[in-house]
């Protein structure tokens, strides 16, 4: 099977919980003798990569122009986009995805992290099944910060939160 696997981080060296999540089934799959490409965000420094047969790494330049927090929450405020998707499915990796799929070479789009989800809609124009692997369920984080901040009376936070939540929670279904 020819797999297209799209992270919000680069895996490699796998030291910590996140990277680990996504380099174990790289290295599972492609010793099963599926056909692997991996697709993420990176700096272009980033190559050290083990060499696993049948893996291909291709690493999108991150921006050099990273948006500012509050930039970013007032784009979430007045799009209805979770920020941790405008912060993991940059327009650069958007075209990559896109470019990668019409190219018909890939039988399934893995996606790793909820944040990436929006990426499955470019797979479902073409007919090609996706499927988003969820390392944390985060509006349920959202829903508990929302709640901390509304016992410490932070409305503000509150509001933050509970929108995140919300739209966190749409964004998944």
């Amino acid at each position: 099977m020819r797999l297209l696997i799209v992270s919000p981080v680069y895996p490699f060296p796998p030291r910590d919980g996140s990277r680990i999540l996504v380099a174990e089934p790289l290295h599972y799959l492609t010793e099963l003798g599926h056909t692997v490409t991996l697709l993420c965000e990176g700096s272009p420094d980033v190559r050290h990569h083990p060499a696993m047969p049948g893996l291909h790494v291709h690493i999108v330049p991150a921006s050099t122009r990273r948006d500012t927090r509050l930039r970013v929450l007032a784009r979430s405020w007045f799009t209805g986009v979770p920020d941790a998707v405008l912060r993991a499915c940059s327009p650069a990796l958007q075209h990559a995805v896109a470019m990668h799929l019409h190219s018909g070479e890939y039988d399934l789009l893995h996606l790793e992290h909820q944040a990436t989800a929006p990426l499955g809609r470019i797979a479902r124009s073409l007919s090609i099944p996706a499927v988003l692997r969820q390392h944390n369920v985060e509006h349920d984080l959202y829903a508990g910060l929302a709640q901390l901040a509304l016992r410490s009376r932070n409305l503000s936070r509150w509001a933050h939160f509970e929108l995140q939540a919300r739209l966190v929670r749409r964004c998944a279904t």
